[in-house]
C-alpha cells in the first residue's frame, strides 16, 4: 500500500499493474524491491563484506526510481502549457495531485545541473518519496512505546 502511494505522490501510479492499469510495465512488488533496496544501503552499512553488493543494488534501483520520477509529476510539471492544452493531463487522483502540486513548485526553483545533467527536480521528489515511504513503514510497524512487533 505504501508503494501504491508513493508511486502516485511521485507520479508514476499508472506504470504500475493494476486492475486500472493492467498492461502496465511494472509491479508493485518490483517498486517495493527498489524502494527496499534504496531504504537498506541509506541504513544499514555496518557489514562491511555485504557494503559493496547492497551498493550496487542501491545504484540500480535509484537509476530506476530516478527513471520513473523523470517520467512521472516533474515531468509533466515541465511540460509548456501550449503542451498541456494540446496532449492534456493524465487522470490524476488525489495522492497525484498532491504531488504534482509539489513538483511544479520543486521545478520552479530547481533546474538541471549544467555539469553533471541532473534533473535536480527528480533527485528531490525521488528524496521526498523514499522518505515518505520511510515514514510511512515507521507509523505502521513502531507503537507508541517504541518496540517493534514481532510479526
Amino acid at each position: 500500500m505504501v508503494t501504491k502511494y508513493v508511486a502516485d505522490f511521485l507520479g508514476f501510479g499508472h506504470l504500475i499493474r493494476s486492475a486500472e492499469h493492467p498492461n502496465a510495465r511494472h509491479s508493485e512488488n518490483e517498486i517495493y524491491q527498489h524502494i527496499t533496496n534504496c531504504q537498506i544501503f541509506l541504513s544499514y552499512n555496518a557489514d562491511e563484506t555485504k557494503l559493496l553488493k547492497r551498493r550496487k543494488q542501491f545504484k540500480k534501483s535509484l537509476e530506476v526510481l530516478y527513471g520513473l520520477v523523470l517520467e512521472g509529476n516533474i515531468g509533466e510539471a515541465r511540460r509548456g502549457t501550449l503542451s498541456k492544452l494540446f496532449f492534456g493531463t493524465r487522470k490524476r487522483n488525489p495522492m497525484t495531485q498532491l504531488g504534482y502540486s509539489v513538483a511544479e513548485r520543486v521545478v520552479a526553483q530547481a533546474k538541471v545541473d549544467k555539469t553533471t545533467g541532473v534533473d535536480v527536480g527528480a533527485s528531490i521528489m525521488v528524496f521526498v518519496g523514499l522518505h515518505a515511504a520511510y515514514n510511512a513503514v515507521l507509523a505502521v510497524c513502531v507503537p507508541r512505546n517504541g518496540a517493534l512487533f514481532d510479526g
